[in-house]
């Protein structure tokens, strides 16, 4: 009973960090997208609230659909301010609603995917972004040019998702989830091991490649840290998640390097997933 109880203390105790650093991502995201060009005199304080409408949703619908659904009005109120996280500020909000209710709607029903429900929600962004020709710059980054260094890439100053850019504050929510007994340590090791060893050796190929850039990508980090180790959609036994973690660093870098496609590590992850279902299921076939 002691052990049982210390194991559902500590769970409390990572739920409460990881909210924690969701908000400072969150703070983070608001600061980028809004308040610094506050401070530089580009936007009034009022413009630079409606970047807010992102988490205001994402946590609003959670909400609504808890009450649906007879759940304490606060259960995993994470997920939708998670949600509004991965969105590019240049978006329209009504098109994050219609997604929000899908996605929670699905998952209320307990709709079973072979893609994480998340990831999923990720790619059909990514795919809205294609038909509508939307990047992920924001309407000030869009008017005018810049350069972003490696030190802005670190600290998140940077063109990708609304609240997922800070680099340093996604390694703290790495070793939040490393807490965690079930959190699969070795595969955002592997994948980025992976993802950085072939990155090195193209740097010798291509003259012009500039390495630092590409291996301070926020999009690979949201991938290996949070995406490609969840339990569900990821192997158990330690060698298949190695090859599992391997294969998506390799995938990983040819669509973000090779083929300059921006949202490639979400791909990257997402195939892995199938191939990973579509071997258990093989595996299960033989046995029975």
């Amino acid at each position: 009973m002691e052990v049982g109880i210390h194991f559902s203390e500590d769970k409390k105790k990572i739920k409460k960090l990881f909210i924690i650093v969701l908000v400072l991502l969150l703070g983070y995201g608001y600061y980028k997208n809004g308040l610094a060009y506050v401070f530089l005199g580009d936007i009034s304080f009022g413009q630079s609230l409606e970047v807010l409408v992102f988490p205001f949703l994402g946590i609003l619908v959670n909400i609504i659909s808890n009450l649906l659904h007879k759940k304490k009005i606060g259960t995993d109120l994470w997920e939708g301010l998670f949600l509004s996280l991965l969105v590019p500020v240049s978006l329209p909000w009504y098109l994050f609603l219609a997604l929000l209710l899908g996605y929670f709607g699905l998952k209320n029903i307990r709709l079973k995917t072979v893609i994480a429900k998340s990831l999923l929600f990720k790619l059909v962004i990514s795919l809205i972004m294609v038909v509508l020709g939307l990047t992920y710059e924001n309407s000030l980054e869009m008017g005018s040019s810049y350069y972003y260094g490696p030190i802005d890439l670190l600290f998140g100053r940077s063109v990708g998702n609304f609240g997922t850019t800070n680099i340093i504050l996604l390694l703290f929510l790495g070793a939040v989830f490393w807490l965690d007994f079930y959190y699969k340590r070795e595969i955002p090791f592997y994948v980025y091991a992976t993802y950085f060893l072939c990155a090195f050796v193209y740097q010798f190929i291509d003259e012009s490649f500039l390495l630092l850039n590409a291996l301070l990508n926020s999009h690979v980090f949201v991938c290996a840290i949070f995406f490609a180790p969840l339990n569900k959609y990821s192997p158990a036994l330690e060698i298949t998640s190695h090859i599992y973690a391997i294969f998506i660093g390799v995938v990983m870098f040819f669509f973000s390097v090779v083929f300059s496609f921006v949202d490639g590590p979400y791909y990257a992850v997402a195939i892995g997933q199938v191939l990973f279902f579509m071997i258990e299921k093989i595996k299960f076939r033989k046995k029975s």
